[in-house]
């Protein structure tokens, strides 16, 4: 293994990683210059990068996770209608607390649950 940087020529410096990670502790040689000295990857003359353990990184691409936006958008819309019943029911509550025993339809705030009332994410 060659112990010099291809770059500068310096002896590789020995380093553990510190950042939480799967490759928390692990030891490797880098140059003394990192970040300012920097080789290509694959470049013929090597690298001035080296796990000492001689394995390769641990590290594993995210993997981006789908997004159930179908079922994300029913439930809003869900809750918006149980919003909506909820805002009518206080407004027969108020009507009845103030005597009138009639519920008088201009007094509701909001309009009936699901009629006529568009569903989130849809113009």
């Amino acid at each position: 293994m060659n112990t010099k940087c291809p770059e500068c020529y310096r002896d590789l410096v020995e380093r553990t990683v510190q950042k939480e990670g799967p490759n928390f502790g692990r030891k490797f040689l880098t140059c003394p210059q990192q970040p300012s000295c920097k080789i290509p990857k694959n470049d013929p003359r090597g690298s001035n990068f080296v796990w000492l353990d001689g394995q390769p990184s641990n590290r594993q691409s995210p993997k981006r996770q789908k997004v159930d936006t179908e079922g994300t958008l029913e439930a809003i819309n869900n809750l918006r209608h149980e919003i909506l019943s909820v805002g009518n029911q206080v407004a027969e509550l108020r009507a009845l607390m103030l005597g009138s025993g009639d519920v008088d339809p201009s007094a509701r705030p909001m309009p009936s649950p699901r009629a006529g009332v568009p569903k989130f994410g849809q113009h």
